[in-house]
C-alpha cells in the first residue's frame, strides 16, 4: 500500500520533469499544444465510450460471449480517456497503452492470474467446500404449538 502512495505522490513531479524537457526540445507552444490535443482526445473517448459499451454488451450477449470481457475493454479505454485528460506525457504514454488490444489482453490476463476472485490453484476443485462441523444431540422433546 505505501508503494501505491508514493506512485501518486511522484508522479505529478515526474509528469513535471519530462513536460520541462519536452518544452526544451520541442518547444513550449508545441508542447501544451499536444496537451490540448491530448486532453481533447480524451474527452472524445470518455464521451463515446458510454454508447459503443452498451452496442457491445448487446452484440456480445448476442454472440454468446462472455460481457466480461467487454466491461474490461470498456474500462480500460474510459481509463484511457481519463488518463488523456490528465495533464502530462507519462499519463498519455500510459493511455495509448490501454488503447492498445493486445496491451489489454495481456493486462485482462495478468489480472486473472494474480487475483484470487480470478484464480484457482491447481487441484482443488471447485464443488468441494471445507470446513468444520459438530454434531449436537437434542435430549429435550420439540415443542410444537397447535393452535386451532
Amino acid at each position: 500500500m505505501p508503494f501505491f502512495f508514493s506512485l501518486f505522490g511522484l508522479w505529478p513531479i515526474v509528469e513535471i520533469i519530462v513536460f520541462v524537457m519536452a518544452a526544451k526540445e520541442i518547444g513550449v507552444f508545441s508542447a501544451l499544444f499536444l496537451m490540448l490535443l491530448s486532453a481533447t482526445l480524451g474527452g472524445f473517448i470518455i464521451r463515446n465510450q458510454g454508447f459503443a459499451t452498451l452496442l457491445s454488451l448487446r452484440t456480445a450477449s448476442r454472440s454468446g460471449r462472455m460481457p466480461a470481457d467487454v466491461l474490461f475493454d470498456s474500462l480500460c479505454m474510459s481509463t484511457a480517456g481519463l488518463l488523456f485528460m490528465i495533464p502530462g506525457f507519462l499519463s498519455d504514454v500510459a493511455a495509448l497503452a490501454l488503447l492498445v488490444p493486445a496491451a489489454r489482453r495481456h493486462l485482462r490476463a495478468y489480472i486473472q492470474d494474480n487475483t484470487e476472485l480470478f484464480s484457482q490453484k491447481k487441484g482443488q476443485n471447485s464443488d468441494i467446500l471445507e470446513g468444520e462441523f459438530e454434531r449436537v444431540e437434542e435430549d429435550a422433546p420439540k415443542i410444537t404449538s397447535d393452535r386451532t
